[in-house]
């Protein structure tokens, strides 16, 4: 990583030694021999405080590796490190008296809340207040010491590191802010230690919620995080249009977030490669990156440069700070609504051929009372326009189906008999004919049915009995036989499914013992092996999914508890293994809808009071 190196220190690697009241962890330097102090040597209230500070003069192995790296790559300036010549750093304290709220403190005695320090001398006593000189526990550090008085109690201190201090300037670069709480005894010198040396920074963004990011060695679904040009590796990608707020922080090593806004700050640029396609700006620590187009991507570029604020060399030896990603944009999803069907049908099979949906099986109301059927419908989006078909030859409710090979294939259900049947069936749209296939090897319902590749894959489900059917199985149409395939991890009915990238996603539905679950687990059918992916936002069954832009779009279902049915969309992205929340359905689930992946586009169909409207999640 490119890093910001330090001349005169960061903050806080060390230790807090609280003498005559234990110490801390981390590293230790012998404080001087302190005496016992009378209870009045300090206003009411407070106790007096000696801070000591270690002051390394050259610099650490992770600075000389990247001191070296730069020279091998001739990039960026050569970093300076404190010496007894150069000594100049200033370290300004502020003592707050609540560890949780940070609020400012007034103590008894009307002592200041801020005090300044200046090592501007190394030739001095080190254990003198106010005086810095060599470290007798370590000749290549400088030590000094300072004492203030502070209140009694926890009080949360802010100590903010500047470099390039000099000559009186009341200025320098910020380069470490952080906060340390420590417990102010009273009668006797409290001491405390902190080393402050010569340590790297990053940037870390935050992508909002909805943006994506691609996993990798600085990338994770919530951050990206680095100082170098990582956009080989890591992409975040934006859904629609809208200008995107991100946030971001430069930390130094020790986990403080460096202010941008502070005096000394370092100046925090960005640029981005294709400003056609991208446009991004920063607001303090918020990035705005504003989309221009669709399926586009760019490398956005921060630099944090150290300003100039001592009349030396630019950043006082000080080296910029640069973070590269890709950021990319996939169109925006939304919902409209079509055609209703015109024939209320309940636990039904559905597929797109050829941009047409057909609807198959159920059962329908065309009297007073809903049956079992075989009825077949199709919607031509073109019209819009519902037409009857020929029906099914074994009217059965609870099925599913899908594509394959430009034929409607229908599976399993109940039929009038109220039999869980293995049936298999599929419809000839250029004859408007049904044609008998051989029947599954395990009967089922309430199970889901996808197309991937040349065969038909079913998951899930119930046999007659009610135990749930933890043998998916796959036809073969230029054999006609259906094959066993590895046992779902997680058996369940009413699951969801969705073919991504060849993976088939079996997602959420019922455990034998759970009224819905978040499982989503990715079946491959090469391998013939399962791998279990990041779960649902929230449990879900007889949910709806489909591939979206390169996502799985889930819509509706029933989360187990609670209303009967949901509105909610969530999207998975498999390149960061996350879920997001998308856009809310108009019509919630009626639990008994059925759904069908079109051409980047998902069909909901029989929704609403009369299980007929016809609903649509794709791209504007």
């Amino acid at each position: 990583m490119l890093t910001v190196f330090r001349p005169a220190a960061a903050f806080l690697t060390a230790a807090v030694l609280l003498a005559g009241c234990g110490g801390g962890g981390g590293s230790t330097h012998a404080a001087p021999p302190v005496a016992q102090v009378p209870a009045d040597a300090a206003p009411a209230g407070t106790a007096p405080v000696t801070l000591t500070f270690i002051v390394s003069r050259g610099p650490s192995a992770k600075q000389r590796a990247a001191q070296a790296a730069a020279r091998a790559t001739r990039t960026g300036r050569q970093p300076q490190y404190i010496t007894a010549a150069t000594a100049a750093i200033k370290v300004t304290l502020t003592a707050v008296a609540n560890p949780t709220t940070h609020a400012a403190v007034t103590p008894a005695g009307g002592l200041p809340q801020n005090t300044t320090l200046q090592v501007t001398s190394t030739a001095q006593n080190p254990n003198t207040p106010g005086q810095c000189g060599p470290d007798p526990a370590n000749a290549g550090n400088i030590k000094c010491t300072e004492t203030i008085n502070l209140p009694l109690g926890d009080d949360s201190l802010t100590i903010a590191t500047y470099d390039g201090f000099s000559g009186g300037n009341a200025t320098g670069n910020i380069i470490s802010q952080q906060r340390a709480v420590a417990s102010v005894k009273q009668g006797v010198v409290n001491t405390f230690t902190f080393t402050l040396d010569a340590n790297s920074s990053a940037f870390t963004v935050f992508p909002p919620a909805g943006v994506t990011a691609a996993s990798g060695p600085n990338c994770t679904s919530t951050t990206i995080s680095g100082a170098s040009d990582i956009s080989a590796t890591c992409t975040a990608t934006i859904t629609g249009m809208a200008a995107t707020n991100f946030t971001f922080v430069v930390p130094d090593s020790h986990g403080s977030n460096i202010p941008v806004t502070a005096p000394g700050a370092p100046v925090v640029t960005v640029t981005s490669s294709n400003n056609a396609n991208f446009t991004a700006t920063i607001t303090g620590n918020t990035l705005t990156i504003t989309p221009h187009s669709v399926n586009v991507s760019a490398k956005i570029t921060l630099t944090a440069t150290p300003a100039n604020t001592s009349g030396a060399a630019p950043g006082d030896g000080l080296s910029p700070v640069l973070l590269a990603f890709t950021v990319a944009n996939v169109p925006g999803v939304s919902f409209k609504t079509d055609t209703p069907t015109g024939l209320p049908r309940l636990n039904a099979a559905a597929a797109v051929i050829n941009n047409i949906l057909y609807v198959a099986g159920g059962t329908t109301k065309p009297a007073a009372v809903f049956v079992k059927t075989g009825s077949t419908q199709k919607f031509d989006p073109s019209g819009p326009t519902w037409t009857t078909l020929a029906s099914m030859n074994t009217p059965r409710d609870f099925v599913s189906g899908d594509a394959l090979l430009g034929e409607f294939y229908v599976v399993g259900g109940i039929d009038a008999g109220s039999n869980v049947v293995a049936t298999t069936e599929f419809y000839d749209p250029g004859s408007d004919t049904w044609f008998a296939a051989h029947d599954m090897n395990h009967a089922r319902s309430r199970h889901r049915a996808v197309t991937v590749g040349a065969r038909l894959f079913v998951f899930g489900g119930d046999d007659s009995g009610g135990t749930l059917v933890a043998t998916p199985e796959a036809y073969s149409p230029d054999t006609d036989t259906w094959t066993d395939l590895a046992a779902m991890p997680t058996p369940r009915d009413d699951v969801a499914v969705a073919n991504l990238n060849g993976f088939v996603y079996v997602i959420g539905g019922r455990s034998q013992t759970s009224a819905a679950v978040t499982t989503v687990e990715r079946y491959d059918p090469i391998n013939d092996v399962w791998a279990t992916v990041a779960p649902l936002p929230t449990p879900l069954r007889y949910q709806h999914a489909a591939v979206i832009n390169g996502r799985i779009y889930v819509a509706g279902g029933y989360p187990g508890s609670g209303t009967p049915g949901t509105n909610t969309v969530y999207f998975y992205d498999a390149a960061s293994n996350t879920w997001n929340a998308g856009p809310a359905m108009p019509i919630a689930s009626n639990l008994t809808e059925t759904s069908a992946q079109g051409n980047n586009l998902l069909y909901i169909v029989n929704l609403g009071a009369n299980e007929d409207q016809l609903i649509e999640l794709s791209s504007p």
